[in-house]
């Protein structure tokens, strides 16, 4: 309803399509509108217009790209989980790649930023080879990033020390005290640490502590685990120190009883 205008009118509208294919479209449209009028000066009509045609669409080749910024931090992840607490320090020195021809070095705080970076997707590398010494990646080393204009798109990389603690328990066939051609390993013992975590020698007879905390360790040989028919040739207790980045190696040697099975 049009009061400035003194009428009134009321309209329909309807409009069918078909598409071919996603790149083309052929329509027709039809609307009809009633028009009554208060004013003298303006004539009661019926108006109807029809409209048809054909929409296409094609790849002009030109596209528009976003340019946005990516910063992060490269830490050390205490707890493996990938995401940067307060209490986790910054790493310094560690190279970051956008692509293969930009790259960052973390600052003291550990942070790093890539500007007016343009395009749609993009993949942020962490160069591993600049990593410190036992040091691995918690995330992927690769990620992919899509580009919003004039947003800021945070990417951490956390890493963790590789410091863990290994060892064979072998039945030492030579008698020398190490690990050799002729020795052979034992499964299904198990060794303890302090805290009572607990591992288990694989069909090589190795075992493994991965990921464990810096400092001083109980390494324990469990008796009960092992054939009847072997002694260990070295203490079943060690106390060790470990450090960070380090992986600490601790055989254990066993030799056969003649005489029992």
């Amino acid at each position: 309803m049009s009061f400035l205008s003194g009428q009134d009118y009321i309209e329909g509208y309807s409009q069918l399509s078909y598409r071919p294919n996603n790149d083309t479209e052929i329509y027709g449209a039809f609307r009809v509108r009633n028009i009554w009028a208060d004013n003298p000066s303006i004539s009661k009509r019926i108006d109807v217009d029809f409209n048809a045609g054909l929409r296409y669409v094609w790849d002009t080749g030109v596209a528009w790209e976003s340019t946005g910024s990516i910063e992060g931090h490269v830490f050390k992840d205490l707890n493996s989980d990938g995401l940067r607490q307060r209490d986790e320090a910054p790493i310094e020195g560690v190279k970051i790649w956008l692509g293969k021809d930009k790259s960052q070095v973390t600052d003291i705080f550990g942070y790093y930023k890539f500007k007016n970076v343009r395009g749609q997707k993009v993949y942020v590398n962490l160069d591993t080879s600049s990593l410190p010494g036992g040091f691995i990646s918690t995330v992927p080393v690769t990620q992919g990033v899509n580009i919003e204009q004039s947003r800021i798109i945070n990417v951490d990389f956390g890493i963790s020390s590789r410091t863990e603690i290994t060892g064979i328990v072998f039945e030492d066939v030579d008698g020398n005290g190490e690990y050799s051609e002729p020795d052979k390993g034992v499964r299904k013992v198990i060794i303890t640490l302090e805290d009572g975590k607990e591992a288990v020698t694989d069909d090589s007879g190795r075992y493994f502590f991965r990921n464990f905390p810096i400092g001083e360790h109980t390494i324990s040989l469990d008796l009960k685990s092992i054939p009847v028919y072997y002694l260990p040739e070295v203490p079943i207790t060690k106390e060790i120190v470990l450090f960070e980045g380090v992986t600490y190696i601790y055989n254990i040697p066993l030799k056969r009883i003649e005489g029992r099975e």
